[in-house]
Order: C-alpha cells, then structure tokens, then sequence
C-alpha cells in the first residue's frame, strides 16, 4: 500500500510505504492521499473504574524500548476566554480534573509526561510530572508549548527524539493514539504525524520530531502563530481516527473542550464510560 505525504502547498511531496509499527503497537492499515489509517491489534477497553482507580483506565498497555523515546507533552498554556477564565483543565470532571484523565491515557504510550502552562506551576502539582512554561510567557499559543517541550526534552531527556503534543482540553484522547502516529511517521519517512477525526485536522494532537525545534523557534520569534501552516510547511503525515463510541452516542476522539456547555456535555459522556465501552 502506498502513501503520499504532501502539504497543503504541495511541498514536501513523498511516496512511501505504509509499514508495520513496532511489535505490540497494532497494525498499520489502509492508506489514501496524505492519510495513513491504522487499526489496533488488540481492541483497549475503557473501564468507569472502582475503588481507587482513575476513570477511565486502560486494562491493557503496550509499551516498547521505542515508547521510552517518546515524550508526552499536554498543552494546557491557554488562557480559556471561552470558558470565563481559569484553569480549565483542573475543573473536576467526573470524579477527576480533566487533566489527570488526559495524563493517565497518555501516560502508558510515552517514556514521560511534561505539562505546558504558565503561571504558578504548583497548581499541578497533584499529577506529579513537570511543568515547563512558555519562553517567553506570552501566551504565543500552542506552537510555543510545543517549542517548550522539544527545549525541555533537549535539557533533561536527551535521548528523546520525538515530542507528542495533545491539548490540555480534549479528554477522549485514545488510548492508541502514540502507537498509530509513530507508524505513520515512521512509514513516512519522518515526517510530523497528526490525527485526524471526521476529515478535520487536529494539528495540536501530533508526533513532532525534536529536530525540529530550532526551526520551530525561528518560526515562533518570528511571529507564526499557526500550527497548521508551520507543520506544512516542514511536510506531515495524516492520521484518521475512527470516532468512539460511549453510552451509545458516537464521539470524536478529539473532542475539546471550548465552552460550558461544552464540557456539560463531556462531563456527561465521560459519566457514561463503562465495560461495555471500546474504540470503534
């Protein structure tokens, strides 16, 4: 199965072959113009959790020396206007803060976890992981949170190689999600793996190589602010992901969480997660 890989300004064009990810990462599936679908070798299931468990707890993880290389970064340096201000990502959310949910899928599928934010660090202090900030704290928007986290595995994880970037709001975020875009990247060749749900692109939710991060700097002191156009311009990979279904309502994996009314409705659909829940 072929794959070309091309930005959104036919730049980086590339013909590649779809191949198998690492063993105990899943398969790699059908492919058309710049997409690569996957499907999982084993189907993880979501459990509402009892006792002390966190909900939303995989009851299976598949992890490799190649994960260990991968760093987990979750964005969470937004200023949530839309939400009236505050930290979203703490609100309490289903027994949880929305974040805790985010870092515990994330968590079994990367060699560490780092939080994005700015501000007074401590208030994350209960997820145990660091806190790295935006330099400057400008609130320059997610690509500085992903130049924070290239910069801070450079420093302390030096033989990470890649970066995957998730948004601090979007607590559906699937359990296979790691596996999938370093296959695609791989089969590409390196390129910037993103996901993708319902023919959207999600460019915050990517597999970013390290190398990158001097580039990435030029481009954030230079005024880019989109991270759309950046990583087109270094050449992606698409990731479609199919939708999950919770409760029997269909749901985008990448669902994010903009507005109060938005995160009734996830707090709602996350209340629903039971046995009977898989990503479809």
């Amino acid at each position: 199965m072929l794959l070309r890989t091309i930005s959104n300004k036919g730049l980086k064009l590339r013909t590649v072959k779809v191949v198998s990810p690492p063993s105990g990462f899943g398969k790699a599936g059908s492919a058309n113009i710049a997409s690569a679908a996957g499907t999982s070798s084993a189907t993880p299931r979501i459990d509402a959790g009892s006792g002390g468990e966190v909900p939303g707890r995989l009851h299976w993880v598949m992890r490799d020396a190649a994960t260990e290389l991968i760093l987990g970064v979750i964005l969470a340096g937004g200023r949530s206007q839309r939400m009236g201000g505050g930290d979203k990502t703490l609100r309490d959310f289903a027994g949880r803060t929305m974040i805790a949910h985010i870092a515990h899928t994330l968590g079994p599928q990367v060699g560490r976890v780092i939080v994005n934010a700015n501000g007074e660090a401590t208030r994350f202090g209960a997820l145990g992981v660091p806190v790295v900030a935006d330099a400057p704290q400008d609130y320059a928007g997610p690509l500085a949170g992903i130049l924070a986290g290239m910069r801070w595995a450079v420093a302390n994880a030096p033989k990470v190689r890649r970066i995957v970037s998730v948004p601090g709001d979007a607590p559906f975020v699937p359990p296979d999600l790691v596996a999938r875009l370093v296959a695609a990247s791989d089969a590409s060749g390196g390129a910037i793996a993103v996901a993708q749900s319902a023919g959207v692109l999600h460019h915050v939710t990517a597999l970013w190589p390290v190398s990158l991060a001097d580039a990435l700097a030029s481009a954030v002191e230079g005024g880019e602010r989109r991270v759309g156009n950046w990583a087109a311009r270094q050449g992606i990979v698409v990731v479609p992901f199919n939708p999950v279904q919770i409760g029997g309502h269909t749901v985008d994996p990448f669902f994010n969480i903009n507005t109060p009314d938005d995160y009734l409705e996830a707090a709602t659909l996350m209340g629903l997660v039971g046995t009977s829940t898989r990503l479809q």
